[in-house]
């Protein structure tokens, strides 16, 4: 078999595609069927390491292409995650609607990726993850204004909140997030523990009637609720 040898652009070439892709030696070569005879991660650590100075060209050709058709994973900066909370208050449309929006879908793009980039618990994204979601959100169209129910009347709750798109995005973002419904967060979750005058039908009509103002206490409960919940599914 052909031997070349590990140059230090090569040495560099497979750091670089390994900390782009976020893929080790050892994931790249799972579960492919036509690895070389012989290839295995060890040896690429000992080329990466320098400690073996040639390799099999067959062998470092194929870590090479499959490297490079990885797609790379890059960094959820503040600045991006500015721009995306920016544009889900401007189109008013939520994560599950937004990624119904990207056509062809994506692999492993949910909605609740989009919410844990905002939210900050996931710090990187797959490339084309990301350029799919900014596109889709900077070609959607404004949110067309909803006449708002004026509140009338006075209850115990004297300090009310002015219901904005931010207020119901918070609320729709952490429903997307759990994938758990208004009604089944309080009746199994916090059986016992919810506010007086809070249900089920309150919380929806924040949601899809858009409201004037809400009740602080009952709304600051909710989304402090919803919050202290699970995601839905941590096997991305």
């Amino acid at each position: 078999m052909e031997r070349v040898s590990i140059t230090k652009d090569i040495v560099e070439e497979l750091k670089r595609l390994q900390m782009e892709s976020g893929v080790g030696p050892g994931a790249l070569l799972r579960g492919q069927k036509d690895v070389p005879k012989g290839l295995n991660s060890g040896t690429i650590f000992g080329w990466k390491r320098q400690t073996v100075k040639t390799a099999r060209r067959d062998q470092l050709e194929w870590v090479l292409k499959r490297w490079r058709e990885v797609t790379p994973v890059v960094s959820v900066t503040p600045e991006l995650i500015k721009e995306i909370e920016a544009q889900l208050r401007r189109t008013g449309i939520t994560p599950r609607a937004l990624i119904a929006r990207i056509d062809p879908p994506l692999d492993k793009l949910r909605p609740e990726l989009v919410t844990r980039w905002v939210k900050g618990t996931t710090k990187t994204a797959r490339q084309d993850h990301l350029d799919a979601v900014l596109d889709a959100l900077r070609v959607a169209p404004d949110a067309r204004p909803r006449e708002k129910r004026a509140y009338i009347g006075r209850d115990k709750f004297q300090r009310r909140l002015e219901f904005d798109d931010a207020l119901r995005i918070a609320l729709e973002v952490e429903r997307e997030r759990t994938g758990i419904q208004a009604s089944e967060m309080l009746k199994y979750f916090y059986r016992g523990k919810v506010p007086k005058g809070l249900n089920a039908g309150m919380i929806s009509a924040w949601i899809n009637n858009d409201p004037q103002t809400v009740p602080a206490e009952l709304y600051e409960w909710t989304v402090a609720a919803w919050r202290a919940l699970p995601d839905a599914d941590k096997d991305r």
